[in-house]
């Protein structure tokens, strides 16, 4: 081998060793006290990693997603794993604080702010502002009644406040009262404790909202057998209770009498959706968003 070769050799192992020093000493793989063949074993792998995460910090974080981590296991081996990033995490956290949830997990993105709200109303604006007030004093708070036309947004900004108070680590149930009415129907011809289940689930969250509150089937028994239970034991225990509806809480009421004027006394129910929102009735006014 000529000199130039040797020089050419020396030349290339300075700069391995250069690349390895410099993975060696990265935050992310420091802590793991790699050998040196560890390293060269698992560099294609640490290259990987510590650009993910370059390219993770400038970005807009706008997607969710979970990165490769390179750790060492109970026996001392080295392993690699994805773990969440910090929009994930928040994700995961959120959706793991649902007890029902009746809305894709493509709206758990959904939060108070700008980017998820964008141009808003003045009167969905108003719903919004008492929304925050709620989520600053929650254990001081009572739910609210929002109505309005159909494709106003009284769903999406429920879901929004819904998803803070999941993101704050309470317990919640968003429930579409159609869609619930439809599975605790299924749930007759099963287990009594299926739908003991669901009903125990809408008591005992620490936050429920009731979407779509009068839009069900016209079914006596939804009223008497659950709802009424259901807003009976929320209202003795003073938990967060919010409720949507195309209608204002008198046409409900109208709804509920000319249902119910035989087997079941409207007012009761109507009592306490007024006791839980202390009788809070905001509209959201406009048009259809939905087209």
């Amino acid at each position: 081998m000529d000199i130039k070769e040797l020089k050419k050799e020396k030349t290339n192992q300075d700069d391995n060793e250069i690349i390895l020093n410099k993975y060696r000493h990265h935050p992310l793989i420091k802590d793991l006290n790699l050998t040196d063949k560890e390293l060269k074993e698992y560099l294609g792998v640490i290259a990987h990693i510590i650009k993910k995460k370059e390219s993770y910090e400038t970005s807009n974080h706008n997607n969710a997603f979970f990165y490769t981590q390179l750790i060492r296991n109970i026996h001392g081996k080295l392993e690699v794993i994805s773990v969440p990033n910090e929009k994930t995490y928040e994700w995961l956290n959120i959706r793991n604080h649902y007890l029902i949830r009746n809305f894709p997990d493509s709206h758990l993105k959904i939060l108070m702010n700008h980017e998820s709200i964008g141009k808003i109303s003045v009167s969905k604006k108003n719903v919004l502002d008492e929304y925050r007030k709620i989520l600053n004093n929650p254990n001081k708070a009572r739910g609210i009644y929002v109505y309005g036309k159909v494709g106003v947004g009284k769903t999406y900004t429920s879901i929004a406040l819904a998803n803070e108070f999941a993101k704050r680590n309470f317990n919640v149930a968003f429930v579409n009262c159609a869609e619930i009415g439809y599975k605790l129907k299924l749930g007759f011809d099963l287990p009594n404790s299926v739908n003991d289940e669901i009903v125990d689930k809408m008591k005992e969250s620490d936050v429920l909202f009731l979407d779509d509150i009068g839009a069900e089937d016209e079914k006596i028994w939804f009223y008497n057998n659950y709802l009424l239970i259901t807003l009976n034991y929320r209202m003795d225990r003073n938990k967060l209770t919010f409720f949507t509806s195309n209608l204002n809480i008198e046409s409900f009421y109208k709804k509920l009498s000319n249902l119910m004027h035989k087997s079941f006394n409207a007012e009761r129910l109507i009592e306490r959706i007024k006791a839980l929102t202390h009788n809070q009735e905001i509209e959201i006014t406009g048009s259809n968003q939905r087209y």
